[in-house]
């Protein structure tokens, strides 16, 4: 199985009752932007909706079918991070010191 790291994405919803959470990044390629949106399965306690997030685990996708609301088949691919670590940003400035090294 691969493992994903997502860095800096925004908690957008929490599922179910068990810690599982949705996150959200915004990508833009060429002046286009699209939200990606993966569902974190974790049984810990979730963070709130709106936190800023780093997530890395095991990457799974999963095929499922719809009925769109005009009536036509669809087919969606839930994209999800199973036994995740997950860590809180804090929107604080943080300093970073460059350190020469002689190699």
């Amino acid at each position: 199985m691969a493992t994903i790291s997502i860095n800096e994405a925004t908690v957008s919803k929490l599922v179910g009752e068990n810690g599982a959470f949705q996150i959200e990044e915004i990508e833009t390629v060429n002046g286009n932007q699209w939200t990606r949106r993966y569902t974190v399965w974790s049984k810990a306690v979730a963070p709130e909706v709106g936190t800023l997030v780093t997530v890395t685990g095991q990457l799974s996708t999963k095929a499922r079918e719809y009925t769109a609301s005009n009536g036509d088949a669809k087919v969606a691919v839930d994209v999800n991070i199973n036994e995740p670590l997950w860590k809180q940003i804090d929107n604080e400035t943080v300093t970073v010191e460059i350190i020469e090294t002689p190699f």
